[in-house]
């Protein structure tokens, strides 16, 4: 039986039971006298200073190893813009050292911390009062599957496809044209893929066909595409209870979390969010931030979070999820004798022509999928269409047929108003009309804006890569051009 199928089928008895369901499992951890939980190991306490430098630290190591970019451009487009607001600011010395690829970061004359870039594993921040790392590196070589004079996505030719009958590209151009001259909007990348071609394409000058870009939380649906692998390959269930022998105590309320609870931010973990009251956050960060800046071991802080509410009750948007896929993903491959570091690139990316994705770890050698991923506006096209084409990707069914439509269901416990509706399996939904694109769009998002659309009903893919300082304002830029778009396909298609 497909696994949509599933879902589907067992969705009324979800929304009838998972209350009184989870509220069933707090019962026992309520009578039990002790439960015993595996702790999080004790991380040096670290001001916000400590972690907004760190923090800095990283995304310029990665803006200048991984990106190719001008440090002092990375600092004031990218770095100060996301920690503004969450971390404070008065940098006092940057220090970049090319031979041994570090850069180090001084806070006030008083407070220094560094970050260090590792080839394939990208930029690392050094523990507090540690240089170095927990895990041996390992050099991730992509598959050389593409021909430089074939057109994309099967080659790597610069030469854009004939558009299809009744497409209006001038149109198409002239929009994306306009977004670029909107000073508020800060593109550094746009592409437009219809009918399986890529007929439009446009970039700033410091950004290539090649670069690998930061996208953030895009990194959240590489996380449910290599958990697709899995399922795919018969290695896992998502309708199971989430394999983390954490969680298997007696009485223990998170031993009733599903895979697919995770997948779709319904774990019901308590894991503070920056929106949240700083009163709430029990230090001097939330941590929703703090697996980005805290050189700790994601997996084992997210894992070792204690339950707030039922599984499957309360959708929020929190990092715990994802980086819980990501320890079951590494525990599942190391199961099956793969190799963890290079799985990413041999099961998934390898597949699709995927040649410039990197995806950082954290000090011990943890991806850190729910936000620390770079890669190439081609290359996040690529992927899209993999969900376009419903999986399947040159007569290979690299994800299960029906993963597109798993991901792109409305998750359930996402019920608030506000947010009914809006979010599916790590990736976004256009329910709500955000987006000047059909309803079925689908997408994946993180701040910039960046985000990958997939639009079923009209055979597109539309990629948008950007800058940190277009956040919250170039949304009616990025609208007009959409709207654009979309009426400059044949008619037929938007019927």
């Amino acid at each position: 039986m497909l696994l949509l199928a599933r879902l589907t089928g067992s969705a009324k008895e979800t929304a009838r039971s998972a209350r009184v369901r989870g509220f069933a499992l707090l019962i026992p951890a309520l009578l039990v006298t002790a439960v015993l939980l595996k702790p999080v190991a004790a991380a040096p306490r670290q001001s916000a200073a400590e972690l907004g430098t760190a923090f800095v630290a990283k995304i310029l190591c990665s803006g200048v190893f991984i990106s190719r970019r001008n440090i002092e451009e990375t600092l004031h487009n990218t770095a100060t813009r996301m920690v503004a607001g969450y971390y404070p600011q008065s940098f006092t010395d940057i220090s970049l050292d090319p031979a041994r690829k570090r850069i180090t970061l001084s806070f006030e004359n008083r407070i220094e911390r560094s970050a260090k870039y590792y080839g394939s594993q990208g930029c690392i921040i050094d523990r507090p009062g540690v240089r170095g790392i927990d895990f041996m590196p390992v050099q991730v070589v992509p598959a050389p599957s593409l021909e430089k004079d074939e057109f994309w996505p099967y080659g790597e030719s610069n030469e854009l496809e004939q558009a299809a009958d009744g497409v209006d590209i001038e149109r198409i151009e002239r929009a994306i044209e306009m977004h670029f001259l909107d000073q508020t909007a800060w593109p550094l990348s746009f592409l437009v893929v219809h009918d399986g071609m890529l007929i439009a394409e446009r970039y700033v000058p410091m950004v290539s066909r090649e670069t690998a870009l930061d996208s953030w939380s895009m990194g959240k649906s590489v996380a449910a595409s290599l958990l697709g692998v899995l399922v795919q390959r018969g290695w896992l269930d998502v309708l199971d209870a989430a394999p983390i022998e954490e969680w298997q105590g007696v009485g223990d309320p998170r031993s009733g979390i599903r895979i697919i609870d995770l997948l779709r931010m319904s774990s019901g973990l308590r894991f503070s969010q920056v929106t949240d009251a700083p009163s709430s956050w029990g230090q001097d960060h939330a941590d929703h931030l703090y697996v980005y800046s805290g050189a700790v071991d994601v997996f084992e802080f997210a894992v070792g979070k204690p339950s707030e509410f039922p599984p499957d009750s309360i959708g929020r948007y929190r990092n715990s999820d994802p980086l819980i896929i990501g320890r079951i993903m590494r525990d599942t491959v190391t199961d099956h004798e793969q190799d963890y570091l290079t799985f990413p690139q041999r099961a998934l990316f390898d597949p699709l022509g995927i040649q410039n994705h990197v995806l950082e770890t954290d000090p011990y050698g943890n991806f850190i999928l729910s936000g620390s991923v770079y890669g190439s506006a081609r290359d996040w096209a690529r992927l899209a269409l993999l969900y376009l084409w419903d999986g399947r990707w040159k007569g290979e069914q690299i994800l299960p047929s029906d993963w597109s439509s798993v991901v792109r269901t409305p998750a359930p416990a996402w019920s608030s108003d506000g947010k009914k509706g809006i979010y599916g399996g790590f990736f976004w939904l256009n329910t709500n009309g955000r987006w000047s694109l059909p309803e079925d769009t689908y997408y994946m998002s993180g701040s910039g804006v960046n985000v990958a659309f997939i639009v079923p009903s009209l055979d597109l893919v539309i990629v948008r890569m950007g800058l940190p300082a277009g956040r919250g304002v170039m949304e009616p830029s990025l609208n007009k051009a959409l709207s654009e778009i979309v009426v400059s396909l044949p008619k037929s298609e938007r019927l």
